[in-house]
């Protein structure tokens, strides 16, 4: 009769009213991040479409209470704390201590689709990562609270030669300055599939974009040979999860230092707008088209 991923069921939130409340509609989810500022405080950004344009609603990280929805021209699907007690998206800066908000520098990188990013208390910088081009990444430098322009690397090469596939930054997995990191592009061309690239520590990925192409560092890279729907694959501390979409849904879990199969879930995808999995691997998200919730689960492994 229910859905067996509830018995995961952490916390929901009745979001298709909240918004109805202020105004807004939902017509699909875009994206649902959890974010902890780094005072220690946590919200859920739900990016969506109402028809007439994007809207960004933004939760506590329990989903008890709604702290308010924008509709600003520079909100975008970056999403990242900034070291100093901000949350970002795009252009939009939430202090996370007074729950206001303004705006960052009007750096156009910081806006569009296929942006990653992730604070470096190592280096007290914030790295915004992104594809110019189908062959190409580029890494943009923001100081804390991206009060002025970020500096860029410029376009590096991924490969030596090019391939006949083309590569878009889909996600990265930063988990500290000793983790190893990770960068998730989905390749077309000859289909549509996940490729990671490891490096052993953010600074060996920092001397690569410094030395490109970036294949010429000596560590882990593969394909996983499935076609996730819609691009749905997410980067988790865990390991790769995968949509897969056959003659039923599933999310499948593969290890990240081998891209080997762990385990697998079987879904009511059809409903599930937003999917999302927050990169420590606890949690798991999305929007449920059907009754208007916004469901927060444990992970299944």
């Amino acid at each position: 009769m229910f859905p067996a991923e509830l018995q995961n069921l952490e916390a929901s939130y009745d979001l298709r009213q909240a918004l109805a409340d202020q105004g807004f509609s939902i017509r699909n989810v875009v994206k649902i991040e959890r974010l902890t500022a780094s005072t220690g405080k946590e919200f859920v950004f739900v990016l969506f479409e109402d028809g007439a344009g994007r809207k960004l609603s933004i939760l506590d990280g329990e989903l008890a209470r709604n702290i308010g929805t924008r509709s600003d021209s520079y909100l975008g699907s970056l999403m990242l704390a900034d070291g100093i007690g901000n949350i970002i998206s795009g252009q939009l800066r939430l202090d996370a201590t007074t729950e206001t908000f303004s705006q960052t520098f009007a750096d156009a990188d910081l806006l569009g689709d296929g942006r990653s990013g992730f604070w470096d208390p190592s280096l007290t910088n914030s790295y915004v990562l992104f594809s110019p081009n189908q062959l190409q990444l580029e890494r943009k430098t923001f100081s804390a609270g991206f009060s002025v322009a970020g500096t860029s690397s410029g376009a590096q090469n991924l490969f030596s030669a090019a391939p006949a596939e083309q590569y878009t930054l889909t996600d990265l997995l930063y988990t500290g300055p000793s983790s190893p990191f990770y960068l998730l592009f989905t390749v077309s061309g000859q289909g549509e599939y996940p490729f990671v690239m490891r490096f052993p520590d953010v600074a060996t990925f920092h001397t690569a974009m410094m030395t490109p192409p970036l294949q010429n560092w000596q560590n882990l890279s593969y394909r996983i040979p499935i076609r996730p729907q819609d691009r749905r694959v997410w980067l988790t501390a865990d390991g790769l999860v995968v949509f897969e979409s056959d003659r039923e849904s599933r999310l499948v879990r593969y290890a990240l230092d081998s891209g080997a199969e762990l385990d697998s879930k079987t879904v009511e995808g059809e409903w599930m707008s937003g999917l999302s999995f927050e990169s420590d691997g606890d949690y798991w998200y999305y929007y449920d088209s059907r009754t208007g919730r916004l469901m927060k689960l444990w992970t299944w492994w």
